[in-house]
């Protein structure tokens, strides 16, 4: 408390204590609900037992030091705890396998949470988990910023505040000269991570963890104290031995908690300020213990002590000033703050920082959307963030460039001119947007004067399929705040098919809303086409984001397919010579989710079925994966002999190899024959690393007459493989499609296709139909029966 001066806060003329805060408590245990310091105010929500690490921590957190006459009582005494203890499992534990967090979170949360603390970590040295895990960014890690977001599953949507533990690896097996000691899930971007210091003289213990994250990111974010290099060497909270009981405790499981109970103050003073309003995010309890904390080691922030060491004073008085501010920002966007310096005012410093959306496991960089704090000054010099070099982690802080790295950035300026500056919060690429943040400024006169931003929203798009030779009216609106639309601006860019684009001005219908007319394009054309807004500030825009490299598109004719929906096994099978996997064959039913395996089908309801390797989840992820070796899905032979060249094969699949002790190494690989399996051409080929590894139901497509040629013998077949003894590898297959356009505008008599209406075309359509080829289903209405013969000789008859 004297460190971190809660003493201070805790009496006038602050009287804060963290009432009407509630604070869960997930560790590896239960709370003693029942000791004098917590006594009325604690609860096990799980049914866990009492441990006493979690004991300690929930006093450091709320203890009133009853048992001790208020000497021991923690940061924020009358805080309410909630106590949950995280399930252990036999693989992966909180790198692979987040266990019970979101169910234990999501209890916590219906009653009544408002912040967590996570004293756990996956302890890679003590658990003989790999080295490599260190720095990782996990799938555990994306789940807790998830959370910290906002996460459906977890609070609604509702984003929460989450304080965890950076770990005690460092002076371990795998420590090779302190750095890059950060223990999954301390590494994830969007909780505060806590390394520890010792109380009495702020110095730097000889465990804590430190960075660099595997992509360079500042870990921890901070420092408390968490143990003492003298005295009785620890920290003294409640234990739990009995209800009068204390324990002596030492490491970053004590330091988080310190950490937890000062942002449970500002949470109480937050809304002493601002009543009515919700909590405020955990961006914001960052920007303000970011820029409040005292700077420890290097000048600037550092891979040891992040941005320093807490103070819940300083990090009050800021938030009393006013100078902090929440908002969201899209793509491009840019909001403009000022401040207004008088002569011999002290540094200025901004701290922005973001809960951003959770990143792909194990993909560098962890950042997903990108935000920049640009500070000019007076006389319009540009000030820079502070950025570190990971290839070098004790190098200084350096101020010279952008971050595009870190969720948090903070420019200083030691030697301010006075005069008005100005901030700019920028959208750099927010492929998940919009994009919330928080903005602290050390001058209270920080005034809001502004934003620039266009926002295009598609209207009306053409459906998948559209009518030969009959136009179509798409339409945006769009919406601009402090910019101008430059001449021209809007505009449609359309294509019929490979080739340039034609690019036409929009209509303005007023209210914001724009249309232009596609073309009747012909049969068979394949077009695209997309929308461009330029302003005299922002400049362009597109929609899709992507512009011409990844367009709106549609085709042109009445669509004809051969769908599997894998409710019924329709001809396919598992297995084949080669395989050798002994676990996690392919199977088809109802898949039983794990973190690496769906919980159900791709089809809409009523459909439950697909195939999955090894449909079972079992008692941890690995119980029913696939092991030892391939195993292989493969279709009935199907003719494409009379088929038009535009037939295309799609399928929705799930592939998940991001988990396990050895992830990203397996692919997932789909072939197709034009020889009923004689031979194989590679279709696609999914892994071993980006995205579609980590599981998901993702659809794919593409023509197959650029991969084989098309024939009476086609088949497709899946192999999902496992390599590495220690990986989790996962696979599933739905609605496989192939399907092409049926020209209205063709002589649908003409069924050999040369051209001419003669009797072998109905030769040639029964011969079609007594085989139950698709092109035997003539009236289109799905099936192969007797009303297509007539419909064929009723076309036949009319003639062309």
């Amino acid at each position: 408390r004297i460190l971190t001066r809660a003493n201070q806060v805790q009496a006038a003329p602050y009287n804060l204590n963290g009432a009407g805060v509630t604070a869960l408590v997930f560790d590896g245990g239960g709370v003693r609900t029942t000791h004098q310091d917590l006594a009325g105010r604690a609860t096990i929500i799980d049914g866990s037992g009492v441990i006493d690490h979690a004991t300690h921590v929930a006093g450091t957190i709320a203890g009133n030091g009853a048992a001790s006459s208020g000497n021991n009582r923690g940061m924020a005494p009358a805080t309410v705890i909630l106590s949950a203890a995280i399930t252990t499992g036999p693989s992966g534990w909180l790198y692979t396998n987040p266990n019970d967090i979101e169910a234990d979170y999501a209890n916590a949360f219906s009653q009544g949470a408002d912040i967590a603390n996570n004293s756990i970590g996956t302890n890679v040295n003590n658990n003989g988990f790999p080295c490599s895990w260190h720095g990782d960014y996990s799938v555990t890690d994306s789940v807790i910023d998830a959370i910290v977001r906002g996460s459906p599953a977890v609070s609604g949507g509702a984003p929460f505040r989450i304080v965890w533990a950076a770990g005690n690896e460092r002076g371990g097996r795998c420590d090779s000269g302190g750095f890059r000691t950060i223990g999954p899930p301390a590494g994830s971007k969007n909780h505060l991570s806590i390394g520890a210091v010792n109380s009495n003289d702020d110095s730097m213990t000889g465990f804590s963890g430190w960075g660099p994250t595997d992509d360079g990111r500042l870990k921890p974010d901070f420092c408390a104290p968490g143990c003492q290099s003298n005295s009785d060497f620890g920290v003294t909270s409640c234990g739990s031995a009995g209800n009068a009981a204390y324990s002596v405790l030492c490491g970053t499981s004590m330091a988080s908690p310190t950490a937890a109970g000062v942002a449970a103050l500002i949470m109480q003073e937050w809304t002493n300020l601002r009543p009515g309003e919700p909590w405020p995010r955990n961006s914001t309890l960052k920007v303000l213990l970011a820029q409040s904390a005292v700077d420890l080691g290097n000048a600037g922030p550092d891979y040891r002590f992040g941005y320093g060491s807490i103070r819940a004073d300083a990090a009050i008085d800021l938030l009393r000033t006013g100078a902090v501010v929440e908002r969201e920002l899209g793509q491009d966007f840019v909001d403009y703050y000022s401040v207004t310096l008088a002569p011999g005012a002290p540094a200025l410093v901004f701290t922005a920082a973001w809960d951003d959306a959770p990143g792909t496991p194990n993909v560098i960089p962890a950042l997903v959307n990108d935000l920049d704090i640009r500070v000019y000054s007076p006389d319009g010099t540009r000030y820079y963030p502070w950025t570190l070099t990971p290839s070098s982690p004790n190098t200084l802080a350096q101020r010279d460039t952008e971050d595009h790295l870190n969720n948090i950035e903070q420019v200083r300026v030691d030697a301010a001119m006075p005069g008005e500056w100005t901030i700019e919060v920028h959208g750099t690429s927010i492929p998940q947007g919009p994009q919330a943040y928080s903005l602290v400024a050390s001058d209270a006169s920080l005034t809001f004067t502004g934003a620039v931003s266009i926002t295009v929203e598609p209207v009306t798009v053409a459906p998948a399929f559209i009518d030969p030779g009959v136009p179509f009216t798409a339409s945006i609106r769009v919406q601009i705040e402090n910019d101008t639309l430059l001449p021209g601006s809007p505009a449609m860019h359309f294509r019929a098919g490979p080739g340039a684009y034609t690019s036409i001005p929009m209509i303005d219908r007023g209210g914001g809303l724009y249309e232009a007319d596609l073309p009747g394009f012909s049969c068979g054309d394949l077009p695209q086409y997309y929308f461009t807004v330029s302003g005299e500030i922002l400049g362009n825009f597109a929609v899709p984001q992507a512009g011409a490299a990844a367009p709106y598109s549609a085709l042109v004719g009445t669509p004809q397919a051969i769908v599997y929906d894998m409710e019924t096994a329709a001809g396919w099978v598992s297995g084949a010579p080669g395989d050798t996997a002994h676990l996690g064959q392919w199977e088809r039913g109802i898949p039983q989710q794990t973190i690496a395996q769906p919980g159900t089908d791709h089809t809409p309801d009523p459909g439950v079925n697909c195939w999955v390797t090894g449909r079972l989840a079992g008692a941890n992820p690995d119980a029913y994966d696939v092991d030892g070796g391939r195993t292989t899905l493969i279709s009935p032979v199907i003719d494409l002999a009379d088929s038009d060249s535009s037939i295309r094969l799609g399928y929705w699949r799930w592939y998940s190899n991001s988990t396990g002790a050895s992830p990203n190494i397996d692919t997932f690989v789909i072939n197709v024959s034009a020889d009923a399996g004689a031979t194989w051409s590679s279709f696609e080929v999914v892994g071993p690393g980006g995205p579609s590894n980590a599981g998901g139901w993702r659809y794919h497509e593409a023509r197959i007459a650029d991969f084989v040629p098309l024939t009476a013998g086609f088949q497709i077949r899946f192999i999902a493989s496992d390599i590495g003894s220690t990986s989790t590898v996962e696979a599933a297959i739905d609605d496989v499609t192939l399907y092409w356009i049926l020209c209205n505008d063709a002589c649908a008599a003409d069924f050999d296709g040369n051209g001419q209406r003669e009797v072998p075309d109905i030769f040639a359509f029964l011969s079609a139909w007594f085989a139950q080829e698709p092109a035997g289903d003539f009236d289109g209405v799905g099936g192969i029966a007797v009303p297509d013969i007539f419909a064929f000789l009723s076309a036949w008859f009319a003639g062309c």
